[in-house]
């Protein structure tokens, strides 16, 4: 009977502590309010890797947006170059943006650059030599922006870094070879989920102690 009071008092202590903890946290909207906007031109965002994933990151980057902050008007405007030749201009200058807002009758633009490097090879050596590993990553970046259409000034930007294993070797003494690999195709698509995950986390609310 006293063992039972016991636990029964420790599950309690437990019970109360995380309620505390939960007591001492609130909900904070998203620092950025997309629906202020307006309707928001997204422009696909422009790539240098071999296979171009500026598609796959602007439909990431929508899908993250309508996800966050349901029911925000997004109208996808497509290439950039072929907008540029709409409005008659050479550069994405505010004088682009503007014009690209009053021809498609939208309040902001997003843009968006993707970037990411060749494969690139990571070595360690345990010590005394009792194992080592290898493996092969990719690496990227992705840039994006929304722009004001009325005045073409940058009202909002944020950048993200990241990196996928694309294959590794794990060797030692003790045990047998371990070896593991993806599909580049994969990794890529991971990666560039990752990216655009860190980079709209300003469109999310969270929880922060109080």
């Amino acid at each position: 009977m006293i063992a039972r009071r016991k636990v029964g008092l420790y599950l309690l202590g437990i019970a109360s502590i995380v309620v505390s903890a939960c007591a001492s946290k609130v909900l904070v909207p998203p620092r950025i309010d997309l629906a202020s906007y307006g309707t928001i031109g997204l422009i696909e965002f422009s790539s240098n890797t071999a296979q171009d994933l500026g598609p796959l990151a602007s439909q990431e980057f929508v899908a993250a947006i309508q996800s966050a902050q349901p029911g925000v008007p997004i109208l996808e405007l497509g290439e950039e170059n072929r907008l540029l030749r709409s409005v008659r201009r050479d550069a994405l200058d505010p004088e682009a943006i503007h014009a690209i807002g009053e021809k498609y009758r939208v309040d902001a633009i997003v843009a968006g650059d993707l970037g990411a490097e060749g494969v690139k090879p990571r070595f360690s050596v345990g010590s005394r030599m009792q194992s080592m590993s290898a493996s092969a990553y990719i690496e990227g970046f992705l840039t994006a922006r929304i722009f004001e259409a009325r005045s073409g000034a940058t009202i909002w930007t944020n950048t993200a870094r990241g990196k996928e294993t694309v294959a590794h070797v794990d060797i030692s003494k003790s045990s047998l070879p371990r070896v593991g690999a993806k599909d580049p195709g994969d990794a890529q698509g991971k990666l560039v989920h990752g990216l655009v995950a860190r980079v709209t986390a300003d469109f999310w609310p969270h929880y922060e102690k109080q």
